[in-house]
């Protein structure tokens, strides 16, 4: 027969051991709860990852991009600061479009296929603000951002469609600049040169 101190022992050994058990589930959760930060902080800065520094507002982004700081790729926050240059003020497209540069500057792969749509609808949108805006850039840059244009054209159109929209796109661009100077007109024409060059040769 068991005695009472049995009963005892045994029931404090019971106790201790459910006890045990809720302090090693509490012990895992928050080492879940750790490892779970830990993976969210590492997504944030992994240049691998789409959310690559979205935790930092577009301008903090740029700064970053602008010291050399990061390498622009083909994530979340770089699509932000390229579709900047549609922002409302002129100090902010100013502001962006030299970002946008760099951006262009150190693309590569899947980050250089969308650059050319987006600068394709900057010059459409702000044709005045773009050659004006280009007397910020060298000849080299100037002639990359030409032809990244002209590729985006033979990118999306057909051969039976290019010309028309090719054609339709270059008088759009002088009757934006019908005010404007004799230098910014040249330099229209410049900028039309190129782009046309890039489209016939990437037809070939």
């Amino acid at each position: 027969m068991i005695n009472k101190l049995t009963l005892i022992v045994l029931g404090f050994i019971s106790f201790s051991c459910r006890e045990r058990t809720k302090e090693c589930n509490v012990n895992a959760d928050n080492i879940n709860i750790i490892k779970t930060n830990v993976e969210i902080l590492d997504s944030l800065r992994n240049p691998n990852s789409d959310s690559y520094f979205t935790d930092l507002n577009p301008k903090e982004f740029a700064k970053l991009i602008l010291s050399d700081s990061i390498k622009p790729s083909d994530n979340l926050s770089t699509f932000r600061i390229m579709d900047s240059i549609e922002a409302k003020s002129f100090e902010d497209r100013e502001y962006y479009f030299k970002v946008f540069i760099k951006i262009i500057d150190k693309a590569d792969g899947a980050l250089s296929e969308v650059i050319g749509s987006r600068a394709r609808l900057f010059v459409k949108q702000h044709t005045q603000e773009f050659l004006k805006f280009a007397s910020l850039l060298n000849n080299k840059e100037f002639e990359t951002f030409a032809q990244f244009v002209g590729q985006e054209f033979v990118l999306e159109n057909s051969d039976t469609l290019l010309q028309t929209r090719k054609e339709y796109y270059f008088k759009l661009l002088y009757k934006n600049c019908k005010d404007c100077s004799i230098i910014d007109k040249n330099k229209l024409k410049k900028f039309i040169v190129i782009m046309n060059k890039e489209i016939e040769a990437k037809k070939e």
